[in-house]
């Protein structure tokens, strides 16, 4: 098992894709921050996405090509393949 520091503070909100490559994580640090988890290592693509509250939930659509996040009441729409 290894550890990755990924957040400043608290988690509040994983998802994975289906294939189980991708994987979101927001918290209480107000970032979303997506990893790509096919390598021997998980490698972070792009940057922290500032958001304006807290990250509360994040979710794949089935085929992985849209990635939705809930912070500070609003949904947001991410496609993941544009990101790093």
């Amino acid at each position: 098992l290894e550890r990755w520091q990924a957040h400043d503070r608290d988690l509040r909100a994983l998802g994975f894709t289906r294939d189980q490559r991708l994987l979101a994580s927001g918290g209480v640090d107000q970032t979303l921050r997506l990893w790509d988890l096919a390598g021997v290592k998980p490698k972070m693509l792009g940057l922290p996405v500032p958001r304006d509250s807290e990250v509360a939930r994040v979710a794949f659509a089935a085929d992985g090509s849209l990635l939705a996040s809930v912070s500070g009441g609003k949904i947001h729409i991410w496609k993941p393949d544009q990101a790093g």
